[in-house]
């Protein structure tokens, strides 16, 4: 038998790599020996059997599947044209790749490990997060064998092995390697790129900013932004390159209009950083033109938000110079709630991982309906990343999600797209906020058809239907032609996904599990109506599909987002006269609602809004200030008729300081009273101090005569509208235009009903303006 040098045989080096890796990679291994240079990489959880102890076991190998399987994505990315020879588990806590490892990279072998470990930690940490909601590390050794065979290949094996554990253990300075040299030369030189996503606002189509992101120089280690920053937060560099990010984003831009913003991202370690002195980042941005007002300072849940109250001292420091605040990633598996509450957002950006699925996934939809629920309370709107089909964009923008970004919409390019996209779907507001806009469209014209079978049919025979059908697929259970219940796809897998589900139910008839209470509606009803009424139903069946019969005949069903859909482009229609300000519905879109309730015969009472002394408001306080009165007036509105109104209530904006509100006849003056209210509370904070006070301004009325104007007050005229014969929309102004100066006669505050007898009424007889009877005269100061 040969003794080698050491004192040890030929079999104890055998048993010593059969340790390391199984008899198929080991046979490979030694048939690759000395043909090819060998490059191995050891990976491992850092702190795994800590975890086990924390989470048990399931989980802790479960993350050991997800570095698995992100070595397999993440090597090719890195080692472009290295063949792996085999890769496999390693004790229990890791993995090792073997691979041929060509000549022309051993001298950057330790810098491609760098990249490959930086790549491998952010993906690993994006699932990490999901499972067990924080970050792991991982240690990555490395090694290589040569050409050269004079000693025993299992020697040589295990010699390479442990010389890669001992570098994973020792972590190499990143700082004495090629790749250091490259980083640094990044930081010297402009050698980022900056491209620019459009974020767009999803009731305009336009576009409100753009998101910066940066990329490395091509054809290096630094391309992917996550190596890049990875690294930089390795070696304490974070806030350098991250200054050199913003500067260059900022340089970069090009032209924007004072309204729209840019998006850079900020890492929370900047903040820690010695060269980090608040007061430092508004220099390089003005000295672009841009203003603190343009730029949204945004923030990672992922970067790990422990230290809040630095973060809060700094924002603080942010928002008083006027810069506004983004949280990003919200809803992947973090502390969202905790995060929102403590940062007051300006911007809530819904990460991808919600997009996908949406438009069939009833659980993400309530997840994205909840915080555009939550954003609204708190002042902040919501951005949805991620999005990369229409489906996707049609179903959160009838979802009332405000703003958007994505691939569907436009790629981060250089330089910034400019684009006005066709929304498939815009929320109209009315007033209401969950009312949507008016469709007469009866529900049968979207019914589409639907597998339905006897109740004695079994689940296992359903199953088999839908086997092969998307997740929001249904079944309906029909009885002499008339539906008796409803399964929904997902509900079925629900059920039988429980530990005893196959057992009870696999075999039983599948009335068992059917919804006995499904929605069903009537072929002639129109959709919004049956809109609202699917949304009223309880929140495990919201997204359910709605049946439809004709004469109490089961004909076929309709799935919410077909429904949506079509409420969309009905709304996008009347959004084409919409008020670029208010965003409330213009002149076309109030006349068609007066033209539907005629048709339908809804006794209604339009009620007229106009301000007075408002142009001497705007020349004295400036155009800015103008537009803020007429949005306050808008949301004075909505807030009047949330009060006093139903959610059936119109509201549209004339154009300049002109608006209407359409309700039902014994609630306009509830709504009048309300406005009034509304008014005389919060009109006198628009102005300064010294206006204030003295309760007037000097100024210029539409005369143009310059004279002493009391603050801005409001007055309402209301008239009636029967719908029982004929009349025309000249008549309707006449009879609004008469009963509108009545109310300017009385100063400040004032709303005036018209008590002749409503318009279109049968006993209509136009009295004269001496028979108009005032009431409600001005609320008390």
């Amino acid at each position: 038998m040969e003794i080698h040098a050491c004192g040890y045989d030929l079999d104890h080096w055998q048993r010593c790599v059969a340790q390391i890796l199984s008899k198929k990679s080991l046979a490979k291994l030694e048939n690759a020996f000395g043909k090819y240079h060998i490059g191995i990489i050891t990976l491992q959880i850092d702190d795994f059997f800590p975890l086990v102890g924390t989470y048990g076991e399931d989980v802790s190998f479960q993350l050991l599947e997800i570095l698995k399987d992100e070595a397999f994505e993440s090597f090719p990315a890195v080692f472009a044209g290295c063949e792996i020879i085999c890769i496999e588990e390693a004790r229990v806590n890791g993995i090792t790749i073997c691979f041929r490892l060509p000549e022309g990279l051993i001298t950057s072998f330790a810098s491609e490990v760098v990249s490959f470990r930086i790549h491998m930690r952010s993906n690993l940490n994006y699932q990490a997060l999901d499972v067990i909601g924080q970050q792991l590390d991982i240690l990555v050794g490395h090694s290589w064998i040569g050409k050269d065979r004079r000693q025993g290949f299992q020697k040589i094996l295990f010699k390479a092995y442990c010389d890669a554990q001992r570098v994973a253990v020792s972590r190499t300075d990143p700082a004495k390697l090629m790749i250091h040299k490259e980083f640094i030369e990044i930081l010297k030189k402009p050698l980022l790129q900056c491209l620019y996503q459009p974020v767009v606002n999803f009731k305009s189509g336009n576009i409100l900013g753009w998101e910066a992101f940066v990329r490395g120089p091509e054809r290096g280690h630094f391309q992917e932004p996550a190596v890049l920053f990875g690294y930089a937060e390795e070696i304490g560099k974070i806030f350098a390159l991250e200054r050199k990010c913003c500067d260059q984003a900022v340089k970069n831009l090009g032209p924007i209009s004072s309204e729209q913003i840019l998006f850079l991202n900020i890492h929370m370690q900047s903040l820690n950083d010695p060269a980090f002195t608040p007061g430092s980042t508004l220099n390089p941005i003005e000295e672009t033109g841009l203003k603190a007002e343009n730029i949204v300072l945004e923030f990672s849940e992922r970067h790990g938000l422990q230290d809040f109250s630095l973060l809060l001292e700094c924002l603080e420091h942010y928002r008083k110079q006027g810069f506004k605040v983004a949280l990003e990633n919200v809803g992947s598996g973090h502390s969202s709630l905790h995060s929102i509450s403590q940062l007051r957002p300006d911007f809530i950006k819904i990460d991808m991982s919600l997009t996908r699925g949406i438009e069939y996934n009833p659980i993400k939809r309530i997840m994205v309906e909840t915080f555009v629920t939550l954003s609204e309370k708190i002042g902040a709107k919501v951005i949805v990343a991620g999005i990369e089909t229409e489906t996707e964009l049609s179903s959160l923008v009838s979802m009332g999600v405000h703003l958007g970004q994505g691939f569907f919409i436009a790629k981060p390019s250089c330089p910034k797209p400019a684009l006005c996209l066709l929304m498939p779907a815009t929320r109209l507001h009315n007033g209401s906020k969950d009312h949507e806009g008016k469709c007469s469209t009866p529900v049968g014209l979207l019914v589409q058809p639907a597998t339905h079978v006897r109740p004695g049919t079994t689940v296992a025979e359903v199953k088999q239907m839908l086997a092969d059908t998307p997740p929001m697929s249904n079944v309906i259970v029909v009885d002499n032609q008339r539906p008796v219940g409803l399964l929904m796809s997902y509900n079925l897998d629900r059920h039988l996904g429980t530990t005893y589900g196959i057992p009870l139910f696999f075999h039983r008839e599948v009335a068992r599990l059917m919804d006995r209470n499904p929605l069903i509606v009537d072929w002639n009803m129109p959709v919004e109506k049956v809109a609202k009424a699917a949304m009223m139903r309880d929140a495990r069946k919201v997204y359910d599909d709605i049946i439809v019969t004709e004469d109490e005949v089961f004909i076929g069903t309709v799935s919410i987002q077909k429904m949506l859909d079509t409420l969309a482009k009905v709304q996008v229609e009347m959004a084409k006269g919409a008020n670029p300000l208010t965003g409330l519905p213009g002149n076309v879109a109030i006349e068609q609602e007066i033209n539907r309730r005629a048709a339908e015969g809804i006794a209604s009472s339009l009620i007229y809004i106009d301000l007075d002394n408002f142009k001497a408001y705007n020349d004295a306080y400036g155009f800015e200030n103008g537009d803020k009165m007429i949005s306050f007036t808008s949301t004075a509105l909505s807030e009047a008729v949330r009060r006093g109104g139903t959610p059936d209530d119109f509201i549209g904006h004339v154009g300049g300081d002109d608006f209407v509100v359409i309700s039902e006849r014994d609630r306009a003056e509830l709504i009048s009273e309300a406005i009034v209210k509304i008014f005389e509370k919060n009109i006198p904070e628009l102005y300064n101090e010294t206006d204030r006070r003295r309760g007037h301004i000097r100024g210029r009325g539409r005369d143009g005569v310059e004279s002493q104007y009391p603050l801005v007050s409001v007055s309402i005229g209301i008239v009636d509208c029967e719908f029982e014969c004929s009349f025309t929309m000249n008549e309707l102004s006449l009879r609004v235009a008469e009963i509108k100066k009545y109310a300017k006669r009385t100063p400040g505050n004032a709303y005036v009903r018209d008590r002749r007898a409503a318009l279109g009424s049968k006993s209509n007889d136009d009295k004269g303006e001496e028979e108009l009877v005032e009431c409600g005269l001005r609320i008390a100061e």
